[in-house]
């Protein structure tokens, strides 16, 4: 299974410390668009050592012709890197993972689905039930991600104890 990373929650991971363990989540393979590590300026050696040690890769370019990328832009009303990530998903007929609202709600109309739109927290859920990583670490996570400028939703407590697999699908989580 592929998950595009939009810069939004690349950022967020990172600033959260952990990147690297939801990018261990068994069975996904996570990629990025060329345009989103360009937007992902602040996390851009974590990314860097992360695509030379193969567990995240780049995505392909020549999935999006530059004019449909140009339509679609304009069309959502988006910026670069989120565009490119939703027609990239769209292309490869996967899953996205964003916390920019307005991109997310983007997604799930052009995807046709939210099951296949995450974000940050979604996947720290589920790196938390494959042992990834302990609620308590995500909870902290969560945290400095909101104290480093994220825009999350309000979650409870007992949100990263949810056991979840990647057959649940994404349109559960915030």
């Amino acid at each position: 299974m592929i998950v595009l990373l939009d810069a939004s929650t690349v950022i967020n991971l990172v600033n959260g410390g952990v990147f690297d363990a939801v990018l261990g989540i068994e069975g996904v393979q996570f990629q990025v668009g060329s345009l989103v590590r360009d937007e992902a300026s602040s996390a851009s050696e974590v990314l860097d050592l992360e695509l030379a040690k193969g567990s995240l890769t780049l995505a392909d370019e020549g999935l999006v012709p530059y004019s449909a990328f140009l339509a679609a832009k304009n069309d959502m009303g988006l910026g670069d890197g989120e565009t490119e990530c939703i027609l990239i998903a769209s292309a490869l007929q996967c899953q996205i993972a964003c916390d920019d609202g307005r991109a997310r709600k983007a997604a799930i109309k052009r995807l046709g689905h939210e099951s296949l739109v995450t974000g940050s927290l979604g996947l720290m859920q589920r790196a938390c039930s494959h042992g990834l990583i302990t609620t308590e670490a995500a909870q902290l996570a969560y945290q400095e991600m909101r104290k480093l400028g994220g825009y999350l939703p309000q979650i409870d407590v007992d949100f990263f104890a949810k056991e979840v697999t990647l057959l649940d699908g994404f349109g559960a989580q915030p």
